[in-house]
């Protein structure tokens, strides 16, 4: 799916202990530039491909979408083309759920979560890796302004 506007669910990012692959050195490049709402700040990656965002749930948890808001204006080689969505219990046991494959995007993209080889069925998870497998113009190091996880309306 791909729209310009955040899901009506609830947003669980903060469930979640985050991590990253590589990050460039200063604070204005870490997770937290990425997990704030200020669409200036990013979180930068700093060394080889692909790029993780590792996400851990205290307890299996139903993940239904994925929100990262892509500034390809500013970012231009620095923003993602391929990301794969990968779950499981931990990070040796992934499958893939969903895929991107982003031209120039600019905005909210929302991917939808479901368990493996199913449309219907809820993704459930203790781990989530959103996997950036290239950028633009064949660019190393990627940027992500801002990333969003969400669940059931219903989540408590």
């Amino acid at each position: 799916k791909k729209t310009e506007e955040l899901p009506v669910a609830r947003d669980i990012s903060n469930f979640a202990k985050w991590s990253v692959s590589s990050q460039k050195p200063g604070e204005e490049f870490s997770i937290d530039s990425m997990r704030s709402t200020n669409k200036e700040l990013f979180w930068q990656s700093d060394g080889p491909q692909p790029h993780f965002i590792d996400l851990t749930f205290p307890r299996k948890m139903t993940v239904k979408h994925v929100a990262i808001y892509f500034d390809h204006k500013n970012d231009e080689s620095y923003t993602p083309k391929e990301i794969s969505f990968q779950a499981g219990n931990d990070p040796d046991d992934l499958q893939e759920v969903n895929a991107m494959d982003l031209s120039e995007p600019q905005g909210w993209r929302t991917v939808d979560l479901f368990h493996t080889d199913s449309q219907t069925i809820p993704l459930r998870t203790r781990f989530l890796r959103v996997k950036i497998v290239s950028n633009h113009q064949n660019g190393k190091d990627t940027h992500v302004r801002e990333m969003r996880v969400y669940g059931p309306k219903e989540y408590v």
